[in-house]
């Protein structure tokens, strides 16, 4: 396996604790990067595993979104279900947890749930060309094999990172980030 090459505009946070300030950010942040991306590549199919604002957000690009939880609570607007809005809740340690449900032709895989590791390599093994994976909270250490199996990696920011089993998918990230880059801007880690 090649050492995987990371970009970006800073290298990855590789501690796991929780008082580092890269592990807060993420979650404010990745919303203006995945709003960029989302906008960027106008996707019609989502599938995610972690609901949350991120399946507000396809939705609200008119996605069709595939959702996998371990709780109903944390699936938002449930009254979609069913009008481009997939929702499917299993316990973490089950295989169905991990799986794709049958769903193909993805243009972005979001990955913030339980079993992230995991979740990578499904999506590794489902994507396309023209897909994209989005992995928050990518500072972690023990996602980064699972990263490795892709051979474009990209971190948009500390804990934000997209891969790509094409360089053209990550280039169109890197050359809209160059156009706008007040749009990408994020605060420095301490």
């Amino acid at each position: 396996m090649p050492r995987l090459n990371w970009t970006g505009p800073v290298q990855p946070c590789r501690c796991e604790s929780k008082q580092c300030l890269c592990a807060g950010l993420g979650g404010r942040l990745f919303r203006k990067h995945y709003a960029i991306i989302l906008k960027l590549m106008r996707p019609k199919r989502v599938f995610e595993w972690g609901p949350g604002l991120s399946t507000e957000m396809a939705l609200d690009a008119k996605a069709e979104v595939f959702t996998v939880s371990d709780r109903w609570d944390y699936v938002p607007r449930q009254h979609r279900i069913g009008k481009g809005f997939t929702a499917y809740v299993h316990k973490p340690d089950t295989p169905e947890y991990v799986s794709m449900h049958d769903q193909v032709n993805i243009d972005i895989y979001f990955i913030d749930g339980r079993r992230r590791a995991e979740c990578l390599k499904l999506a590794h093994q489902w994507s396309t060309d023209k897909s994209i994976v989005l992995l928050h909270d990518a500072q972690r250490i023990r996602y980064h094999k699972a990263l490795e199996l892709f051979p474009h990696v990209h971190f948009i920011d500390r804990s934000f990172a997209a891969a790509s089993k094409s360089e053209d998918r990550i280039q169109q990230i890197r050359e809209m980030r160059d156009r706008k880059p007040d749009r990408w801007k994020t605060r420095r880690h301490v």
